[in-house]
C-alpha cells in the first residue's frame, strides 16, 4: 500500500489521509518488532559473533526508522489538518517531505524483518502485533486525555468567561466524549478474546477502532463487518461486537471496523465533506479499509460486510486493487458500479428487507438487489433498516454462512415494492 502513495502527482485529500495511515501503522509494526528484538536479545545462549552483527544491524535499522517516522509524523499531522484543501499544502513541499519519509520507511522497515526473520524465524502474527502495540497505546492515549481534561477543567474555573473566549468547554466536551470511547473499548476486550487492531484519537470529531473477536491470524475464516450513519466506538462498538460475534465460528473471526468517523444526524447534514448525503466520507474511509482489508492473512477466506452507508464505504474499498473472497451488501442505499463483477470480490451477496425504505433509495448509484451477477439473501425476521445482524435471523444466519462458507438460503423475490416503485417514478439505474 505505502508504495502505492509515492506518486504525489496522483494524491487527492483522501488518499493523503490513507498515506498518514500507513505511517500509523508503521509505527505499530517498528513498536512490536524491537519488543520482540528485545525479548530476542534476552534468549539464553543467544550470543556470539553472529548474534551481535544482527543486534547492530537491527539497532542501526531501528534508529533509522525511527527518525524516518518521526518526519513523516509532522507532516501527517500537517496534512490530516489540510487534507480538505490540498492545493494549500502543495507549494509547502509537505507531499514531497512525506513521500520521502514512506520511501525510507518502505526499505528499513524491510531491512528490519529481515534481519529480526533471520535470528528469530518464527514470523509475527500481524493481528497480534496490532493488538499489543494498540493496548499500550489505551494506556498512554487515557493517561493523555485525563490530564487535557484536568487543564481544561482548571481553564474554565479560572475563566470568569468560561468558555466563551477559549472554547475550552467544547474542548472538555469531546475530550471526555473521547474517553467515553476507550471505556467502551476497555469493555469490549475485557469479554476476553478480543484484538485491538486499531486505535486512531487524532481525527477531527471521533475516535475511530477496530476490534476483533477471535485470532485473526490464525482464523480460516474472517469477516469485516462495516457499519453506517450514527456509528460511534462510544455508542455502538459494543453492540456490534456483540452481533459480529454472533456470525462467526468456532476457529474463525470477525472484525468490528470503526476505522472512519461515520456519518451523523444533525448539522453536519449540512457539510458535504461529512453528510450522510455525500459520498466523501465513502471515498477516505474506502481508502482506509482497503488497507486494512490488505493486511489480512492471505490465506484466510475473507468476508467484507457493509451495512448502510457502510455497504458504500465496501464498494468504494473494492473497486481498487484491495480483493476479497466474498461481500455482504445489507439495507445499501446504492453503490457505485455497473455489475458485481466490478467489485473485487469472488461473490457479491445482497441482503435487503421488503421494508427497508433506505435501501430502495439508490441514492449512492445502482441498488445492489438489481446489479447483475449479484445473489439476493433471504432477510426474514429483519423488519426496516437495523436489524439484519439480530440474532434468530434468517438474515444474520445468511451472513453467517457466507462467512463460513456453508450453504445460504437465496430470496423468494428479487424485486420489491420499493424497486417497483422506483421505477415507476424513473428513479431506476
Amino acid at each position: 500500500m505505502t508504495e502505492n502513495m509515492l506518486d504525489s502527482r496522483r494524491w487527492a485529500p483522501h488518499t493523503i489521509r490513507a498515506a498518514a495511515a500507513a505511517v500509523d501503522d508503521g509505527r505499530l509494526h517498528l513498536t512490536t518488532l524491537t519488543d520482540r528484538l528485545d525479548d530476542v536479545g534476552r534468549l539464553d545462549g543467544w550470543s556470539g559473533t553472529a548474534a551481535d552483527a544482527a543486534r547492530a544491524v537491527v539497532r542501526g535499522a531501528v534508529g533509522e526508522l525511527r527518525e524516518s517516522l518521526r518526519d513523516a509524523d509532522i507532516v501527517r499531522r500537517a496534512l490530516t489538518d489540510a487534507a480538505d484543501d490540498i492545493e494549500s499544502i502543495l507549494p509547502l513541499g509537505l507531499v514531497g517531505n512525506l513521500s520521502a519519509a514512506l520511501a525510507r520507511l518502505q526499505v528499513v522497515e524491510g531491512t528490519l524483518v529481515d534481519t529480526l526473520s533471520a535470528v528469530d524465524p518464527d514470523p509475527l502474527p500481524t493481528a497480534v502485533a496490532r493488538d499489543e502495540a494498540n493496548r499500550r497505546l489505551l494506556v498512554a492515549e487515557r493517561a493523555r486525555l485525563l490530564a487535557e481534561a484536568d487543564r481544561l477543567r482548571n481553564t474554565l474555573h479560572d475563566n470568569v468567561f468560561g468558555g466563551l473566549i477559549s472554547n475550552a468547554d467544547a474542548g472538555l466536551e469531546q475530550t471526555e466524549r473521547r474517553l467515553h470511547a476507550l471505556d467502551s473499548i476497555e469493555a469490549v476486550l475485557d469479554k476476553g478474546n478480543r484484538q485491538l487492531l486499531l486505535l486512531d484519537n487524532s481525527g477531527e470529531k471521533e475516535t475511530i477502532a477496530a476490534i476483533a473477536v477471535g485470532d485473526v491470524d490464525s482464523a480460516a475464516n474472517v469477516a469485516v463487518f462495516v457499519p453506517g450513519l450514527g456509528s460511534t466506538v462510544q455508542d455502538s462498538i459494543g453492540r456490534y461486537d456483540a452481533e459480529v460475534a454472533g456470525i462467526v465460528g468456532p476457529g474463525d473471526a470477525g472484525v468490528t471496523w470503526l476505522g472512519y468517523e461515520a456519518p451523523q444526524l444533525g448539522w453536519s447534514l449540512l457539510d458535504p465533506d461529512t453528510s450522510v448525503l455525500s459520498g466523501r466520507s465513502a471515498d477516505v474511509a474506502g481508502d482506509a479499509l482497503a488497507t486494512f482489508l490488505d493486511g489480512l492473512p492471505a490465506d484466510s477466506h475473507t468476508t467484507a460486510v457493509g451495512h448502510s452507508y457502510g455497504s458504500v464505504v465496501v464498494a468504494d474499498a473494492l473497486t481498487s486493487d484491495t480483493a476479497v473472497d466474498d461481500v455482504v451488501l445489507m439495507g445499501s442505499p446504492g453503490v457505485d458500479v455497473r455489475s458485481a463483477a466490478d467489485l473485487n470480490a469472488g461473490n457479491v451477496y445482497v441482503i435487503e428487507s421488503p421494508t427497508d425504505a433506505v435501501a430502495d433509495t439508490g441514492w449512492f448509484g445502482r441498488d445492489p438487489n438489481l446489479l447483475p451477477g449479484a445473489r439476493v439473501l433471504a432477510s426474514t425476521g429483519a423488519d426496516g433498516h437495523g436489524q439484519y445482524l439480530d440474532a434468530g435471523t434468517v438474515s444474520a444466519a445468511n451472513v453467517a454462512a457466507v462467512v463460513s462458507g456453508a450453504p445460504t438460503t437465496p430470496a423468494r423475490v428479487r424485486v420489491d415494492a420499493g424497486d417497483v416503485l422506483r421505477v415507476l417514478l424513473g428513479l431506476a439505474f
